[in-house]
């Protein structure tokens, strides 16, 4: 899965896990500047298979890089 989390983002690969309520993204290389109230999009090739808002984050093994959690399934 691609995810992007800015309008002119080129995407990252990441694997999205979902938990009850909440999505789990793990993006698989650094992605810099994610902050809670924005948006993120997942794809899969050039299709949108779901999306929502970002409500915290936290970092993962690399520096200066963190991960979105989403409080709602928004999984299309």
């Amino acid at each position: 899965t691609i995810t992007k989390v800015r309008y002119k983002d080129r995407g990252t690969a990441a694997l999205v896990e979902q938990n009850g309520d909440e999505i789990t993204v793990l993006f698989h290389e650094p992605v810099n500047g994610i902050a809670p109230g924005q948006a993120a999009v997942f794809y899969e090739g050039d299709d949108v298979i779901g999306g929502g808002w970002i409500t915290k984050s936290f970092r993962q093994s690399w520096e200066n890089t963190s991960n979105p959690v989403f409080s709602e399934k928004q999984l299309v």
